[in-house]
């Protein structure tokens, strides 16, 4: 017996000496296990065969204030998913500082990296603090930069979107171009920087060089790179004719348009556009529009302050300004955003065809608001009068649709289908069918990201959305996917009563009796187990003292 207990002693030594072990050498190795269902930390097959083409060094540093972690706590998912992205390749090194530590402030704002300003309470006060969460990545002679980053959500895409262009010697680029006579630079402001800050070049077209430029386009190689047109009221025939050839040939278009306007800047009147060239081109291709404007009771909440004093505040729903619940959006992730969109008066799409797919609809709840062509403006549209439902009653709209495939010529005649300089009249669905295959995506809405609606809103799904139509119709469908994993945990889907009914049986079944009765089974086994070791060891002990 003696022998026994000393053998057990020296065992209980010897296990807590290979987990103390374990502890120091565990630095050096770095695993953990990721449980959850979208694999967020985990790495995915895009990102591996991308960083199998390392060929060099790549030398990621990741720039943390140590103020940070007492305010943002999960910034250290970020240097943990760092030291597991570099684990897939033994040409990755990955370090950390701080800039405050080793006076690096002048080196980061060189690199286009500025501060940001946060407030801290600190002894029963608050201070502003400039604190840095930028990475760095360097590879051969050239550098990428992810200039503040807080939380692990977006890393994967972040990183993998520019390891991409380090080594595949490009990079990805967009046109823009405002056909509704607003400026994509002021209009449009928060456009260009969320687009470049998502790893992508942004070259603005003007309106003087736009159908020049888009026919050089045709007759090169330039098909590639996606246009992303913001209203369309102001482009002649033979603007529209080169958007359209621009498709024909390939291209990749994303077109937020509409058949009305908005006074943005002034009372939010509304009025039917007198004439736009696009628009049949769109029909065309099977985006038909609703000459009304969608209405929805899932919308944004408007703050409204009287002019009395003291100051009176109130809260409407403004059923003008959709915002799409999730479980009506298409399951992909091209759908998937982090933040919350917001259609701005959206007049519906109307697909024609079974080929496009929707991408955002309202609720079944919604309605339509129908102008008046006896009244100036044509829509009412104060919030206050928009309450009340219309007799047409309620249905289900499209808000967004997507196409991939050839489209048909409108403008371009049969023979000519790259020559949008020679517009001989509409031929409609009997057009020449392009030869290449191309991918369209519409929005009902040509103020979808303008600025004077992102700040009234902070609608920043509105810039996810379109850096997620820019990947798609990049072809980037791998760095797509990649953005979507974090947007899709997050997501919070409402259900009707009928949903909520048919939930709740199996929920309280698991709840009242199957948690219970697991607990209780899991008693009774140990039980019966503690009870059969209890009697093999009186046994032995028993025959032990006959011998």
């Amino acid at each position: 017996m003696k022998t026994t207990a000393s053998g057990r002693k020296k065992l209980y030594v010897l296990c807590a000496a290979c987990a103390v072990l374990l502890l120091l050498v565990s630095g050096r190795y770095y695993r953990r296990i990721d449980l959850t269902k979208e694999k967020r930390f985990s790495i995915s097959p895009i990102s591996k065969t991308v960083l199998n083409g390392l060929t060099e060094p790549l030398r990621v540093t990741y720039y943390a204030s140590a103020e940070l972690k007492n305010v943002y706590p999960h910034v250290r998912d970020v240097s943990d998913y760092l030291y597991a992205y570099a684990a897939e390749n033994e040409l990755i090194t990955v370090s950390v500082a701080d800039p405050a530590s080793r006076q690096l402030e002048s080196t980061l704002a060189a690199l286009g990296i500025p501060g940001r300003q946060i407030s801290s309470a600190r002894k029963n006060k608050t201070e502003l603090l400039t604190v840095y969460s930028a990475i760095v990545l360097e590879y051969r002679e050239k550098t990428a930069v992810i200039p503040f980053i807080l939380s692990a959500d977006t890393l994967e895409y972040e990183l993998t979107g520019r390891v991409m262009p380090l080594t595949q010697n490009g990079s990805r680029e967009v046109y823009l171009m405002a056909g509704n006579g607003l400026s994509v630079e002021t209009d449009y402001s928060y456009t260009v920087p969320w687009l470049e800050s998502a790893g992508f070049s942004c070259t603005v077209l003007e309106p003087a060089e736009f159908e020049q430029i888009l026919s050089d386009l045709v007759s090169g190689t330039g098909v590639r790179t996606p246009l992303l047109l913001f209203g369309s009221a102001e482009l002649n025939a033979s603007e529209a004719a080169a958007v359209e050839a621009f498709a024909l040939a390939g291209g990749n278009v994303f077109c937020a348009v509409s058949p009305n306007t908005a006074d943005i800047y002034g009372g939010w009147e509304v009025s039917p556009v007198s004439s736009d060239v696009l628009i049949p081109v769109l029909e065309s291709w099977g985006f038909g529009f609703s000459d009304a404007l969608a209405a929805d009771r899932s919308c944004f909440r408007m703050t409204l302050l009287s002019n009395t004093e003291p100051p009176v505040y109130e809260y409407r729903d403004y059923p003008l300004w959709i915002v799409p619940e999730p479980q009506y959006a298409q399951d992909s992730p091209l759908a998937r955003t982090a933040g919350a969109l917001t259609f701005f008066w959206a007049s519906p799409l109307e697909l024609t065809d079974s080929a496009l797919q929707p991408v955002f609809r309202t609720t079944p709840q919604a309605y339509l608001s129908v102008p008046d062509p006896t009244e100036t403006p044509a829509f009412i549209t104060s919030p206050f009068l928009t309450d009340n439902v219309p007799a047409g009653g309620t249905g289900q709209y499209v808000l967004a649709a997507a196409y991939e495939g050839a489209v048909s010529g409108y403008y371009t005649a049969a023979s000519d289908t790259a020559s949008p300089d020679r517009v001989s009249g509409p031929t409609g669905q009997s057009g020449r069918t392009g030869r290449n295959s191309a991918r369209i995506i519409v929005v009902p809405d040509q103020y979808f990201t303008a600025t004077p609606m992102l700040d009234y809103t902070g609608a920043s799904g509105n810039l996810d959305f379109l850096v997620n139509a820019a990947l798609y119709l990049s072809g980037d469908d791998g760095l797509l996917s990649l953005r979507g994993k974090a947007a899709r945990e997050g997501a919070v889907y409402k259900t009707d009563a009928a949903g909520l009914a048919a939930a709740r049986t199996p929920v309280l079944a698991l709840t009242a009796l199957g948690i219970p009765l697991a607990c209780a089974a899991a008693g009774a086994a140990f039980a019966v187990f503690r009870t059969a070791a209890n009697r093999k060891r009186a046994s032995k002990s028993r025959g032990g003292r006959r011998d």
